[in-house]
C-alpha cells in the first residue's frame, strides 16, 4: 500500500525551546499525517505483523542529509502504528485501534533508508510511504 503524506519536520527544526511545545508540533504532525492517510486507504484493526516501509521525500530543496531523512520518518511511523502511546487524542472511538502497521519495533517493522527526490515547486513537495507486508522474514 501507498500513502501521500505531508513532509514531516526535519529533527534539526525540531521545536525543543520547552517540551510541550515539542509536543504539540509531533501531535500537530501526526495528526495531519493520520488524517491524510485514513483519507487514501482505511486502516485496519489486524494490520500485517510484520511490514517493510520504503520512504521517498519530494522536497524542492534537497538539504536533508541520510541520517536527518531517517530521523524525520519518527514521527511518520508514530502516526501509523496501531499501538499509540500516551494520550492521543487526534485519534477516536474505532480509530484507537486500527493502524497500518503494529507496532515500531523490529520485530513487527523494517526501515528501507530513505530516498531524497527534487521537485520543481514547494506544491509538489510530499512524502510517499510504501508500506509492504513481509510474509516470511529472511533467514
Amino acid at each position: 500500500m501507498k500513502l501521500v503524506l505531508p513532509i514531516p519536520p526535519s529533527p534539526n527544526g525540531w521545536k525543543r525551546t520547552h517540551p510541550v511545545a515539542l509536543q504539540v508540533q509531533k501531535d500537530e504532525y501526526r495528526e495531519a499525517a493520520w488524517v491524510r492517510a485514513i483519507s487514501q486507504v482505511k486502516p485496519t484493526r489486524d494490520p500485517p505483523e510484520l511490514v517493510t516501509i520504503r520512504a521517498t521525500f519530494y522536497t524542492a530543496r534537497c538539504t536533508r542529509d541520510e541520517d536527518n531523512l531517517t530521523a524525520s520518518m519518527k514521527w511518520v511511523i508514530d502516526a501509523l502504528k496501531q499501538r499509540q502511546t500516551g494520550h492521543v487524542r487526534w485519534r477516536q472511538g474505532i480509530a484507537d485501534l486500527c493502524g497500518y502497521l503494529v507496532d515500531d519495533d523490529p520485530a513487527h517493522l523494517t526501515l528501507d533508508k530513505p530516498v531524497q527526490v527534487r521537485v520543481k515547486t514547494k506544491r509538489e513537495e510530499r512524502l510517499e510511504v510504501e508500506i509492504i507486508e513481509v510474509v516470511e522474514r529472511a533467514a
